[in-house]
């Protein structure tokens, strides 16, 4: 599994940044689109991913975006 950031991410909240990391170390772990999807599943319920972030799959990757991110642009 690939991680890519393509963005800066705005830290406002201590918080962002532990997510961000704790949420990169689980789905490294990831051997197929099956697993990934079970790991977000039970990452978003664990850590409150949606707190922070809006998060979909496209046909060959996850998306990850900051909700901030989304407001102001």
């Amino acid at each position: 599994m690939n991680v890519t950031f393509e963005h800066p991410t705005i830290i406002f909240d201590d918080k962002i940044a532990e997510t961000i990391i704790e949420f990169v170390n689980h789905i490294l772990y990831a051997d197929s689109e099956e697993t990934l999807r079970q790991i977000v599943a039970d990452f978003a319920d664990k850590y409150d991913l949606d707190r922070y972030f809006v998060y979909g799959y496209g046909s060959h990757h996850l998306w990850l975006y900051l909700k901030s991110y989304i407001i102001n642009t």
